[in-house]
């Protein structure tokens, strides 16, 4: 993946996890239980985990930095006709809102800025951050800027790996962009893998 140029990229959105050059990580998922995952830098350290909870009002799954820090939460809102997902900050304020599109063929997924507000279901005046570009069977996917078409962020799934069948894991290699939120391209991620579970 080629670096995004400076203009391209979101910035701190939810974290200060932004790097002047490409970052890559693994993103591990245990395959019985969808609110649990763990993410890893280059050298197989683990930096980030994320542990949740399924509740009447949808899936709830809080991001932990490696010393137990919240980096963010990812909350399902069920009371929309579309699959929908708040971004939250530790403060509890909403950094961005994924959603995805009602009947689509193909993972139509986007990113807004903020708590994005629709008026009968369809239409809003958040600005888009993000739209996801990939294939449903196989996981694997990008992130691109809506306006450029610049991939931000790419992640592959390597579950068909030996060792991720044998201990129950899926994963994904990612690598996201200089001047991107890393921890908004986690939170976009576990967002999306539960919209493919419920597919």
């Amino acid at each position: 993946m080629s670096t995004a140029p400076t203009t391209a990229g979101t910035g701190s959105l939810l974290s200060k996890w932004v790097h002047p050059h490409p970052t890559n990580f693994v993103l591990l998922e245990k395959v019985m239980n969808i609110t649990d995952f763990i993410v890893q830098d280059g050298k197989g350290n683990i930096v980030a985990k994320a542990d949740g909870k399924v509740v009447s009002a949808g899936d709830n799954v809080t991001l932990h930095d490696a010393t137990g820090a919240v980096l963010c939460e990812v909350k399902q809102e069920k009371l929309h006709m579309h699959q929908h997902f708040q971004l939250r900050r530790p403060d509890g304020s909403i950094g961005a809102t994924v959603r995805k599109k009602l009947m689509a063929f193909k993972p139509d997924i986007l990113v807004y800025d903020g708590d994005a507000k629709f008026k009968h279901g369809m239409s809003t005046s958040a600005k888009h951050l993000l739209q996801m570009d990939g294939s449903l069977p196989d996981k694997n996917f990008k992130l691109k800027d809506p306006n450029t078409g610049v991939v931000l962020a790419k992640a592959v799934d390597k579950s068909t790996k030996i060792p991720g069948i044998l201990v129950g894991q899926n994963e994904y290699v990612l690598e996201v962009a200089a001047g991107v939120d890393c921890v908004l391209i986690f939170a976009c991620l576990i967002a999306m893998d539960h919209m493919f579970e419920q597919y």
